[in-house]
């Protein structure tokens, strides 16, 4: 088994797959999240990238010949879905993160004005309140807009690694 990934988990019912369990809170078979969701968590939380493997019990009257394909159907559909979502909030990230440029860089460039004003006109000291002012003003003006560019979209795309990697998994269902 080290050449895959296992995930392993315990359904009431095939649908609690992807969506809360609706039994009750007892059950051995109730889970707080629906499985996509530990699945997605799972893989993320591990530094791998090898295939994965997929392993469902269910009771047994919610086994039928369908369930598999069913199930692989669904998850490759609900994985494109997400990773579209994935791709358009990751759009949406950088926009923003342009658009908050365009205010930072005029800040940022009366920050450094004021800097430098106030170094020039008191060349003797080191540093004073306005020419501090003006370092921090220069970098407020930077900092979120370059922040976001450079890493708003790393959570969204390390989230489509392993939902492509969950799409591409083999899928087994065994009787619980």
């Amino acid at each position: 088994m080290g050449e895959t990934e296992v995930i392993h988990l315990k359904l009431g019912r095939l649908e609690d797959m992807f969506r809360t369990s609706e039994a009750e809170v007892m059950s051995p078979y109730c889970r707080f999240e629906p499985g996509i969701d530990y699945c997605i968590n799972e893989l993320r939380s591990r530094p791998s990238r090898l295939p994965v493997r997929l392993e469902l019990e269910l009771p047994a009257p919610q086994l039928d010949a369908e369930a598999r394909t069913r199930l692989r159907q669904t998850l490759c559909s609900y994985c494109d879905d997400r990773i579209g979502r994935n791709n358009r909030e990751r759009r949406i990230a950088r926009r923003d993160a342009y658009a908050a440029l365009r205010l930072g860089i005029p800040v940022a460039i009366a920050g450094l004005a004021i800097a430098i004003a106030t170094a020039v006109v008191k060349a003797q000291e080191d540093y004073t309140l306005p020419n501090l002012a003006g370092w921090v003003l220069a970098w407020v003006g930077l900092w979120y807009p370059l922040d976001a560019i450079l890493f708003s979209s790393l959570v969204p795309k390390r989230e489509n690694v392993v939902l492509t990697r969950l799409q591409n998994a083999e899928v087994v269902i065994q009787q619980l």
